[in-house]
């Protein structure tokens, strides 16, 4: 009995079966790109001017708090306005279409 030519087989298809499960791996359907670092520091700006940080650093900050909702309601207003784009372009973001979009009013 000859069991080069089954063993040759099945090492065939296991190749093809694992090359194709690598190919499935490595496909990645959401291909929307993250935030730039000048996004994210720019973030983080507003986040300081807006009070938000001072706030989070709290133990037990209450988010239903007076102090809480102004300083979220100021950063979300920051974080739609252009000075948002400003600060993204200072930090090194230049590309425009990023730029309009990220300082577009967004759904909450």
């Amino acid at each position: 009995m000859n069991i080069t030519k089954p063993l040759i087989t099945i090492t065939l298809a296991l190749s093809a079966a694992a090359a194709g499960a690598q190919a499935m791996d490595t496909s990645n359907p959401d291909t929307t790109p993250g935030p730039t670092r000048a996004e994210v520091r720019a973030d983080l700006a507003i986040y300081r001017e807006s009070g938000l940080l001072d706030l989070d650093r709290v133990q037990n900050t209450d988010p239903n708090s007076p102090q809480y909702r102004a300083a979220l309601k100021r950063y979300t207003e920051l974080r739609r306005s252009v000075h948002f784009a400003d600060l993204v372009r200072q930090y090194g973001g230049g590309d425009e279409r990023r730029l309009a979009k990220a300082a577009s009013p967004r759904p909450e």
